[in-house]
């Protein structure tokens, strides 16, 4: 990755019309590597696992959690779902209403793909999620976020008011994703000499998505962000959600740290977050 360009603002906050261009950039960058990442996916057999009745792709914290707080009927809204497969992962866990949205035309196509394929009950729809209104598709149970989104998100304050717009009053927004402590560390574990930990400015990708394949192509532009804990956790304050369950874990769900996951050290590499609605009476 390189540094790209500092971002506009005003006060704290990006402008809207900066926040377009970046998720639109991005619209184009994951439209161009999501037939990559299919193509290595069929070929590795692992769309086959599907058709197996209790395959899903929920890391084993993610699957706890929704076990402990209760999934069977509940209704989920999957922001940012790419592909879909955690979506369709907790339909055949037994959750109720399932919708997943991204930026993504071509991987939304392939979402509704896999659901059909199994003949699920779960709706996809293309939108941006700075977009979305005030409970789009009604109100949800759970809004999940799941691993490699909120780097791709220029404003976690205007990101989060979207999502407890979703929920339900009672509701959980569940997030599972990639620790920001494992971006600054290197596979040889030694920090980064060129990546900072408080580093706001937005950092530069071309070509650099297929972490499936691992192949190298010239792709498109685009940006993605760093958020430190203590900017998720302060957004999540200044939307009134209540944090009710954090843990982190020293497993890589990026498949781009493998090399810290087996040493013998352990880092943390990825997290886990569950923030309550509760609205005052």
């Amino acid at each position: 990755m390189s540094a790209g360009n500092e971002m506009p603002e005003r006060g704290d906050q990006p402008l809207k019309k900066e926040i377009k261009h970046f998720t639109t950039m991005a619209r184009e960058a994951w439209d161009e590597v999501n037939p990559r990442h299919q193509s290595y996916k069929k070929k590795s057999g692992h769309k086959k696992k599907f058709l197996r009745k209790n395959y899903h792709t929920l890391p084993a914290p993610l699957h706890e959690a929704f076990l402990d707080y209760g999934l069977e009927g509940r209704s989920v809204l999957h922001l940012c779902c790419n592909d879909g497969e955690e979506l369709v992962s907790l339909k055949k866990l037994n959750a109720g209403r399932c919708v997943g949205v991204d930026i993504s035309s071509s991987a939304i196509h392939s979402a509704r793909v896999l659901a059909a394929g199994l003949h699920l009950d779960a709706t996809f729809e293309v939108a941006d999620v700075y977009d979305l209104p005030d409970a789009a598709y009604g109100r949800f149970d759970y809004v999940l976020l799941t691993v490699g989104a909120l780097c791709w998100l220029p404003d976690l304050k205007a990101f989060f008011a979207t999502a407890t717009s979703q929920l339900k009053d009672g509701g959980h927004l569940v997030i599972m994703e990639q620790h920001p402590f494992s971006a600054i560390v290197e596979d040889d574990m030694k920090v980064s000499e060129t990546f900072g930990y408080f580093d706001k400015t937005p950092y530069e990708e071309a070509g650099d998505l297929d972490y499936l394949g691992k192949e190298a192509y010239e792709g498109k532009t685009c940006y993605t962000f760093h958020h430190t804990l203590a900017d998720i956790f302060s957004a999540l304050l200044e939307n009134k959600l209540q944090l009710s369950r954090f843990e982190e874990h020293p497993d890589d769900l990026s498949n781009l740290k493998r090399e810290l996951e087996r040493a013998p050290q352990t880092f943390p590499l990825s997290y886990l977050l569950v923030a309550t609605l509760n609205i005052p009476t």
